[in-house]
């Protein structure tokens, strides 16, 4: 490397550094002279590449900060500077190496060579400053507090402030009171006196520009205007601009005070077009003794509107003094309760030939499919009102014939008769039934076949395990030879060998026995 201070052709060299001690020679003259009685002197070698020649420099400094260097070809002799850039030299006694110091940062140097500082302050830009309370320098050397800002134990902070607008707050940064972002500063005019209240508790009250003996009591308080912070965006106090109060039953909305939906202000005060007497349709338009209606000024005694908006009569039906009449003087039918769009109730219908719901009077209800004629109800085409539908009494299942008489179920209503359809021959208990083959009804209803082994075959109750005709089932007949034996005809003479059946129906042999002779052997 490169010593400081050398000149431009000495930057060049080998990496070989070494230190070399030698004697000193009398013809060195000027070298004896300096460094007579030190018998020996530590020299700095260096080396330039490619060259024969040496030159040799002190390692220490003398007093004013300089190298003495010999060139070992020549024996010339020559002085370099010990301090490299930034640095100063701080001369010392005679005898003694020379002292480079920084005099920006030194703090045995700070700005001046020797000049120390105190403990516990560090040099800064050469001036020995406390970096735990300097705002220039807080907590290290170019660290700088912004604004206001003090230096408290090396840190950057604001100094607790009491702001004098209700509402403000400290910037930690600049320090400095101010209002949230979107509010504005707004001041209360008028006089204000600081007095106790009945806590024993100091107030601000604003003191009335009429109100003069107040004033005189208080002369010797000092007036002050109380400022505060306000949204002029939605303060309905300060809508827009500061003291700007928007009037009972508006709301601010972007600095403008607006009525709530479906009212406008008109005069300081929020109305309805609708429906404002004094405001129909825009404001100022007056309907006198008429009604607003939908922005629109009507008479509240007339068909469309009778004593109320929108309250319309029924066709047929005229607005009077007590509401809408039908031409037999009565109110209509289905009107909607009164005070509930009109004052006498709205809406409804004349009984009239065509209403089939007030058939000649209000409630009167004409039958399911029934027509309003005259004042009275018909069944068209010949049918019959029956318990309120009209009904056709040659086909209804529930009216067939008359009214209330009801087919049994399977059956048709044929020219008002209920027929049962084949194989049933007739209805017993509401149901078709056949009375040849039904147990229950058999031959008539209600006749059963009460025995288990009964069998209901041709009207009549069989026994088909036992009788001759029938045998087993309906219809089956045994011959003049056979008898019916459990339901089967069979051959008397069987009865010797039958195990079945032997020596009479029914007479089954046991296990291990056979019938012989008629006998279980």
């Amino acid at each position: 490397m490169a010593l400081p201070g050398f000149a431009a052709e000495f930057s060049v060299y080998t990496s070989r550094i070494h230190y070399a001690r030698s004697a000193l020679r009398n013809s060195d003259s000027g070298l004896d002279s300096q460094f007579a009685g030190s018998g020996s002197t530590s020299r700095l070698v260096l080396h330039r590449d490619g060259g024969p020649c040496e030159i040799e420099c002190d390692i220490d400094c003398t007093s004013d900060c300089r190298r003495i260097c010999v060139n070992n070809c020549t024996g010339a002799t020559s002085t370099r500077r010990c301090c490299g850039p930034g640095q100063t030299c701080c001369p010392q006694p005679p005898g003694e190496p020379g002292l480079c110091a920084r005099l920006g940062d030194d703090p045995e140097n700070c700005g001046s060579c020797g000049n120390v500082c105190p403990p516990g302050q560090r040099c800064c830009s050469g001036t020995c400053t406390n970096v735990q309370s300097d705002p220039s320098n807080c907590g290290a050397c170019g660290r700088a507090c912004s604004g206001s800002q003090i230096c408290s134990s090396g840190s950057c902070g604001c100094r607790p402030a009491v702001c004098q607008v209700q509402g403000a707050v400290q910037d930690p940064t600049t320090c400095l009171c101010g209002c949230p972002a979107g509010q504005s500063v707004c001041s209360v005019p008028g006089l204000i006196a600081r007095t106790i209240d009945d806590f024993g508790g100091f107030v601000l009250r604003r003191i009335p520009d009429g109100d003069q003996a107040l004033r005189g009591y208080l002369e010797g308080y000092r007036p002050r205007f109380l400022q505060y912070c306000a949204n002029l965006g939605g303060d309905p106090n300060n809508c827009g601009s500061c003291g700007n109060v928007c009037p009972a039953g508006t709301t601010c909305q972007s600095g403008v005070c607006v009525c709530p939906p479906g009212q406008t202000l008109c005069g300081g005060i929020c109305r309805n077009l609708q429906s404002d007497v004094y405001n129909c349709g825009r404001c100022g338009n007056d309907c006198g003794s008429l009604r607003c209606c939908d922005g629109q000024c009507v008479n509240i005694v007339s068909a469309a509107h009778c004593w109320g908006c929108n309250c319309a009569c029924p066709p047929g039906a005229t607005c009077g003094f007590g509401g809408c009449r039908c031409s037999n003087g009565q109110p209509p039918c289905g009107q909607s309760p009164p005070g509930v769009g009109g004052i006498f109730g709205c809406g409804g219908s004349c009984p009239d030939d065509g209403d089939p719901n007030n058939c000649g009077a209000c409630g009167r209800r004409c039958a399911v499919g029934g027509v309003c004629a005259g004042g009275r109800c018909y069944c068209p085409g010949g049918l019959t009102d029956c318990s309120g539908t009209c009904t056709n009494l040659s086909t209804d299942l529930k009216n067939c014939g008359t009214c209330g008489r009801a087919c049994a179920t399977g059956a048709t209503c044929q020219n008002g008769i209920c027929v049962c359809p084949p194989p049933t021959t007739r209805a017993c208990s509401g149901v078709c039934v056949n009375t040849n083959t039904d147990p229950k009804n058999c031959g008539a209803c209600g006749w059963s076949c009460s025995s288990p082994r009964s069998t209901c075959c041709g009207g009549f109750c069989r026994d088909v395990l036992t009788d001759l005709s029938p045998c087993g089932r309906c219809g089956n007949s045994c011959s003049f030879s056979t008898t019916c034996c459990g339901g089967t005809c069979v051959n008397p003479q069987t009865f010797q060998t039958d195990n079945f059946n032997c020596g009479t129906c029914g007479n089954v042999c046991r296990t291990g026995t056979t019938c012989q002779s008629g006998r279980c052997v």
